[in-house]
Protein backbone atom coordinates (compact mmCIF):
# COMPACT_ATOMS: atom_id res chain seq x y z
CA UNK A 1 0.00 0.00 0.00
CA UNK A 2 2.78 2.58 0.32
CA UNK A 3 4.33 2.21 -3.47
CA UNK A 4 7.22 0.57 -1.95
CA UNK A 5 8.77 -3.17 -3.26
CA UNK A 6 8.96 -5.66 -1.14
CA UNK A 7 10.60 -9.16 -0.35
CA UNK A 8 8.52 -11.68 2.57
CA UNK A 9 9.38 -15.09 3.40
CA UNK A 10 6.70 -17.52 2.10
CA UNK A 11 5.06 -18.52 5.32
CA UNK A 12 1.72 -18.61 6.67
CA UNK A 13 -1.23 -16.36 4.70
CA UNK A 14 1.94 -14.03 2.66
CA UNK A 15 1.47 -15.87 -0.41
CA UNK A 16 -1.92 -14.86 -0.88
CA UNK A 17 -1.35 -11.35 -0.39
CA UNK A 18 1.79 -11.22 -2.53
CA UNK A 19 2.25 -11.98 -5.65
CA UNK A 20 5.73 -13.95 -6.39
CA UNK A 21 7.77 -11.81 -9.34
CA UNK A 22 4.76 -9.50 -9.40
CA UNK A 23 4.01 -7.28 -6.64
CA UNK A 24 6.98 -8.66 -4.56
CA UNK A 25 9.27 -11.88 -4.13
CA UNK A 26 8.77 -14.51 -1.79
CA UNK A 27 11.37 -16.50 -0.33
CA UNK A 28 11.65 -19.99 1.30
CA UNK A 29 14.47 -18.93 3.08
CA UNK A 30 16.55 -16.93 5.16
CA UNK A 31 19.32 -16.60 2.45
CA UNK A 32 16.75 -16.44 -0.41
CA UNK A 33 15.26 -13.50 1.56
CA UNK A 34 19.05 -11.93 1.17
CA UNK A 35 19.43 -12.21 -1.91
CA UNK A 36 15.79 -11.28 -3.08
CA UNK A 37 16.32 -8.29 -0.76
CA UNK A 38 19.80 -7.39 -2.40
CA UNK A 39 18.19 -7.57 -5.94
CA UNK A 40 15.23 -4.98 -5.72
CA UNK A 41 18.37 -3.17 -3.85
CA UNK A 42 20.14 -3.38 -7.38
CA UNK A 43 17.40 -3.39 -9.87
CA UNK A 44 15.49 0.03 -9.60
CA UNK A 45 13.49 -1.07 -12.69
CA UNK A 46 12.05 -4.05 -11.29
CA UNK A 47 11.68 -2.59 -7.86
CA UNK A 48 9.75 0.19 -9.55
CA UNK A 49 7.54 -1.95 -11.55
CA UNK A 50 6.86 -4.55 -8.83
CA UNK A 51 6.06 -1.67 -6.10
CA UNK A 52 3.49 -0.02 -8.61
CA UNK A 53 2.14 -3.23 -9.28
CA UNK A 54 1.68 -3.25 -5.24
CA UNK A 55 0.34 -0.63 -4.93
CA UNK A 56 -2.58 -1.60 -7.67
CA UNK A 57 -3.43 -4.73 -6.37
CA UNK A 58 -3.63 -3.54 -2.97
CA UNK A 59 -5.92 -0.54 -3.64
CA UNK A 60 -8.02 -3.55 -5.61
CA UNK A 61 -8.02 -6.49 -3.23
CA UNK A 62 -7.78 -4.84 -0.13
CA UNK A 63 -9.88 -1.73 -0.41
CA UNK A 64 -12.49 -1.31 2.49
CA UNK A 65 -15.21 -1.58 -0.18
CA UNK A 66 -13.64 -4.74 -1.42
CA UNK A 67 -13.13 -5.98 1.81
CA UNK A 68 -16.67 -5.16 3.26
CA UNK A 69 -17.91 -7.07 -0.33
CA UNK A 70 -16.15 -10.21 0.42
CA UNK A 71 -17.08 -10.38 3.73
CA UNK A 72 -20.67 -10.08 2.62
CA UNK A 73 -20.73 -12.12 0.23
CA UNK A 74 -19.24 -15.25 2.45
CA UNK A 75 -22.07 -14.15 5.05
CA UNK A 76 -24.91 -14.50 2.72
CA UNK A 77 -22.82 -17.78 1.03
CA UNK A 78 -23.26 -19.37 4.53
CA UNK A 79 -26.16 -18.10 5.59
CA UNK A 80 -27.49 -19.67 2.96
CA UNK A 81 -26.21 -23.41 4.15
Amino acid sequence: ALGVPMAAMDTGGTGDIVEHERTGLLSASADALGADLARLVADKSLAARMAAAARLHVERMFDSRAVVAKVEALYIELRSR
